[in-house]
């Protein structure tokens, strides 16, 4: 037997070579899986938090929640830019005739409460949207100091650069009977 040829390596890899290369590819797949799902949830929690505050809105509305110590003609959310949009009131109802008040978020009467901004800079609202406005009591709904029984407004968070389809897009509709509703693509509101 000749012992030479048994310690002549043959060509191939080692096992901790072949270890190495199998512990990278698996963190590499970990990454990529746990970050895909993260962006629809975050579409989804941004969606979400823009509902609550127009139900905060409409909910103050309805109740005649009191800002600054007194009534307000109501309460609603504006368009800012594509990533923020503000929360506003409108002026205090014992000094103004609330019939007139131009129901809108950005005029000398009313009051930002909060600018609010989506959390994921991933995140954009697609395209403008008309000022939603809550007049108590009933609450009656303004789209741009507009009523009408009929109407509807839609709100869309997307991803930036995408375009809209179920993965990538949440669309909000607000609805004057009171109705919010949220789809998981851009739709329009029926």
């Amino acid at each position: 037997m000749n012992f030479k040829s048994l310690t002549h390596y043959s060509r191939g890899f080692t096992l901790i070579e072949v270890l190495v290369v199998a512990s990278i590819t698996v963190l590499i797949s970990v990454s990529m899986i746990s970050n895909f799902p993260r962006t629809r949830i975050n579409i989804i929690e941004s969606a979400n938090a823009v509902v609550a505050d127009i139900r905060q809105a409409q909910t103050k509305a309805v109740t005649s929640t009191q800002y600054n110590s007194s009534i307000r003609c109501g309460y609603g959310i504006y368009y800012i830019n594509s990533n923020s949009y503000g929360y506003f009131t409108g002026p205090d109802a014992a000094l103004t005739d609330c019939s007139t008040y131009g129901r809108t978020g950005i005029n000398g009467s009313s009051t930002t409460i909060k600018t609010a901004v989506l959390f994921d800079q991933k995140l954009e609202i697609k395209q403008s949207f008309r000022d939603i406005f809550f007049e108590p009591p009933r609450p009656k709904i303004y789209f741009n100091n507009a009523y009408s029984a009929t109407d509807s407004e839609k709100i869309v968070i997307g991803k930036i650069g995408s375009s809209c389809d179920t993965v990538n897009c949440r669309t909000i509709c607000v609805y004057t009977s009171g109705k919010i509703e949220t789809f998981p693509n851009s739709v329009l509101c029926p």
